[in-house]
C-alpha cells in the first residue's frame, strides 16, 4: 500500500451497521484510487444478476438499464474468472484491448458511461455461495492503473470484503432474531429469553403480564428478579446448565418443577445458540429460552367456597378462583367474555372484602385457607 494513502478504515466498518454508507466509501475510495467510477456486485455466478449491489459514479438508474444483459456479454468479469480469485486485475491484461473496444459491453456500457481502463477482482469465500465482483473505472485520458495502485486497491479490499461479509452476517442474525420473536410470541404460555446471567433479551406478551402481576417472579432492569432464595437457585442452575451443556454438546433442553404459593409450575430450558458480529469477525454466544407453565392446584377451589368464605359475589368468587389458578385479568377478560373494566371492578370489590391490598395479597390468601 501507498505509504501516502490516507484513508481511515473505520470508516469502511461503519458500513457493517449502516449499508447505504457503502456507497460513500466506494466514491472516496475512487478517489484515492484516480478512480470515476466503481461498484461491488454480488452473485452466484459470473452470468448472473447480482443479489447485491453498490456502486458510485454512475447516474442514477444506469446499471439497471442495462443489467439484465450486462452479465451475459462482460467479458471482462468473464476475463476476471480466469486469473487468481481475491486479488485486483488490470483491464488490459484481462482482456485484449482491441477485443475489448469492439466489444457490445464497452460500445454499450462502458464508453456512454466514459470508461476506459479498469481493475478488478473476483472474491469467493469458502463458507458463502456467491461471488463478489469489485471493480474501479476511470475514463480514456487516464493511463492504465499502475502497480502500487493495484497494490493500495487489494489492500483496502480485504478490509470491504470483510465489512460486506460481516454486514451479511448482521442481516441474517437479525432476520434470525426476527423470527425468533415472533415463534415466542406465538407461544401462549409465558416465555422469555435470557442469557446465562438472566439478563431478559426479549420476553412475549403472556410473560410480561406475568412478571407485572406475580411478586415472587419479576422482571426488572432487564433482569430476572427472583426473591426466594430456593426457587433462584432453581432458576439460575437450570439457566447456567443449558448454556454450560450446549458448549460441551450435552442435552439442551431441561425441566424443572416448583410449588409457590399452592400451585404447581414448571419451567422448560431451551438452548438457543446465537451470533455475534463483531468488526474483527463472528462470536457465537448461548442464550436460553425459558417457558413457563402454570399447572393445576392439587386441590381446585371451587368458586362457591370463595363466596361462602369471604362474602364475595358469585361472579366475584369465580374471578378470584381464575386468578388463584394463575389467570390474569385480561385471560379472565376473554375466558368470561367480560369486559375488562368488570374484570377489574370485581377485583376491587374483593379486595375490599377479604382485607388485602393487591392481587398477589388477595390469590396468597385464599390460597393459605382455602387449600
Amino acid at each position: 500500500m501507498n505509504k501516502d494513502v490516507d484513508f481511515p478504515l473505520e470508516a469502511i466498518y461503519e458500513c457493517v451497521a449502516s449499508p447505504e454508507k457503502y456507497t460513500s466509501v466506494l466514491a472516496a475510495l475512487s478517489e484515492v484510487l484516480g478512480s470515476s467510477h466503481a461498484f461491488v456486485a454480488m452473485r452466484s455466478g459470473v452470468d448472473d444478476s447480482p443479489v447485491g449491489f453498490f456502486q458510485s459514479g454512475f447516474d442514477e438508474g444506469y446499471f439497471e438499464r442495462y443489467q439484465a444483459h450486462f452479465y451475459q456479454v462482460d467479458l471482462w468479469t468473464h476475463g476476471l474468472a480466469r486469473y487468481k480469485f481475491n486479488e485486483f486485475h488490470p483491464s488490459h491484461i484481462v482482456c485484449n484491448d482491441k477485443a475489448f473496444l469492439n466489444s457490445e459491453i464497452y460500445t454499450d456500457f462502458a464508453q456512454p458511461a466514459g470508461i476506459r481502463h479498469s481493475i478488478g477482482q473476483l472474491n469467493v469465500e469458502n463458507d458463502q455461495n456467491l461471488i463478489t465482483e469489485i471493480a474501479f473505472m476511470r475514463g480514456k485520458d487516464r493511463q492504465h492503473y499502475a502497480g502500487d495502485q493495484v497494490k493500495t486497491a487489494n489492500f483496502f479490499s480485504r478490509h470491504l470484503l470483510h465489512a460486506l461479509a460481516l454486514s451479511n452476517r448482521l442481516l441474517s442474525y437479525q432476520a434470525m432474531s426476527h423470527n425468533l420473536a415472533c415463534i415466542v410470541d406465538q407461544l401462549a404460555e409465558p416465555a422469555f429469553i435470557c442469557n446465562r446471567d438472566g439478563q431478559v433479551q426479549y420476553a412475549n406478551e403472556a410473560a410480561n403480564r406475568f412478571f407485572r402481576r406475580c411478586p415472587w417472579f419479576t422482571e426488572a432492569g432487564g433482569s430476572i428478579r427472583i426473591f426466594d432464595s430456593s426457587l433462584r437457585a432453581l432458576f439460575l442452575n437450570g439457566l447456567q446448565h443449558i448454556c454450560d451443556s450446549h458448549i460441551i454438546g450435552s442435552k439442551t433442553e431441561l425441566e424443572r418443577s416448583f410449588q409457590q404459593d399452592g400451585s404447581h409450575y414448571q419451567l422448560s430450558f431451551s438452548a438457543l445458540p446465537y451470533s455475534t458480529v463483531m468488526s474483527w469477525g463472528r462470536s457465537t454466544s448461548i442464550s436460553c429460552l425459558i417457558k413457563l407453565k402454570i399447572m393445576q392446584h392439587e386441590r381446585q377451589i371451587s368458586p362457591g367456597q370463595i363466596a361462602e368464605v369471604f362474602g364475595l359475589t358469585e361472579s366475584e368468587a369465580t374471578t378470584v378462583a381464575y386468578l388463584c389458578n394463575g389467570l390474569s385479568p385480561e385471560d379472565i377478560s376473554e375466558k368470561r367474555a367480560l369486559k375488562i373494566s368488570s374484570v377489574r371492578q370485581q377485583i376491587k370489590a374483593a379486595l375490599q372484602k377479604t382485607d388485602t391490598g393487591s392481587q398477589a395479597q388477595l390469590v396468597s390468601k385464599v390460597l393459605r385457607l382455602l387449600l
